[in-house]
């Protein structure tokens, strides 16, 4: 059985036994693969994950059990491209597009557009890595959202820092150079992945114990993850990349100032990372946590932090 059959096996019988479904946005030409745990909307606030490019999946079912117990039901969104999610039209991964923001601006349009067809209010909303562009777009645009959560994003003056190891690193340097560029780090990719998905993660997080520890405590996720994205098409990989390497025209000074908005970096990353992190969500007008454990996984690894966090933030306990 060849990779892609095997990890589309593991995505299938992982899907079976959660609670994912295909909601149609609008008319109905426009499908979401969402997962929402319990199988349907429960008298709990909602606790929205959107995910990165790296691992298009749900947490695990003892953060998702915890965050229930705490008051929170999460509701995870494949997004689009990623899955059965339909991607955006073809014009909108033109580089161009990409980096003046409106890739990401579609997208966050879409995923406000689910948000009021499941009428979800007073929520929170938590952005993982790559999708933060996309993420802290949506919260300029959506009233609904309570408080916004924006775990790990690629500020302007920290990009580079922020990849590792070295070969991971210059292959995103590829990807921003032109379209051959993005060709050859997309195969490049796809090989790593194609010998050993698991092993391609354990590799990406090599320095996290955190991040690591995840991997191996859930480790069909992450071989179904490999599946994805072995299935995902070189543009969305290319726009994915491109708004995050790139300079974000929506990352003004203070543009975070008027949105509830908390930037979150895990403990195991450098310090060089946190601290440059810290300094540009100062400069973006947002408070700054750090996750006590992992680095990349730290959304993941740490419900109970951010348990705590919004209860001190005065999210969901306030009475409305």
């Amino acid at each position: 059985m060849g990779i892609v059959a095997k990890t589309n096996d593991v995505v299938a019988r992982l899907e079976a036994a959660s609670d994912f479904q295909l909601i149609s946005i609008g008319e109905g030409s426009l499908f979401l693969e969402v997962m929402i745990y319990g199988g349907a909307l429960r008298d709990l606030r909602p606790f929205l994950i959107l995910h990165s490019l790296e691992y298009p999946m749900p947490p695990s079912e003892a953060f998702c059990a915890y965050m229930a117990e705490a008051g929170y039901q999460v509701i995870f969104v494949r997004r689009n491209g990623f899955g059965a999610s339909t991607p955006l039209h073809t014009a909108l991964y033109d580089e161009y597009m990409i980096q003046k923001g409106s890739t990401a601006g579609v997208e966050a349009i879409m995923i406000r557009r689910l948000i009021e067809q499941l009428d979800l209010r007073d929520f929170v909303l938590m952005v993982l890595g790559s999708a933060n562009p996309m993420g802290y777009r949506l919260t300029s645009i959506c009233p609904r959202i309570r408080k916004t959560l924006l775990i790990n994003p690629m500020l302007n003056e920290i990009v580079w820092t922020a990849l590792s190891p070295d070969w991971f690193r210059n292959m995103m340097k590829e990807v921003v150079k032109n379209r051959s560029g993005m060709w050859l780090a997309y195969r490049s990719l796809r090989l790593l992945i194609q010998r050993d998905p698991v092993g391609f993660y354990k590799k990406l997080f090599h320095a996290s114990p955190g991040d690591l520890q995840y991997v191996e405590d859930n480790a069909a996720a992450y071989e179904a993850a490999g599946g994805y994205l072995m299935n995902l098409d070189s543009l969305i990989f290319y726009a994915e990349a491109n708004i995050n390497l790139s300079a974000d025209p929506m990352l003004s000074d203070d543009a975070f100032a008027s949105l509830n908005v908390t930037v979150c970096a895990g403990a195991d990353s450098s310090q060089n990372w946190r601290d440059s992190m810290h300094a540009e969500a100062r400069r973006l007008g947002a408070p700054f946590r750090i996750v006590p454990m992992s680095d990349l996984c730290c959304g993941y690894s740490s419900p109970e932090f951010l348990v705590h966090h919004l209860a001190q933030a005065h999210s969901v306990y306030e009475p409305d």
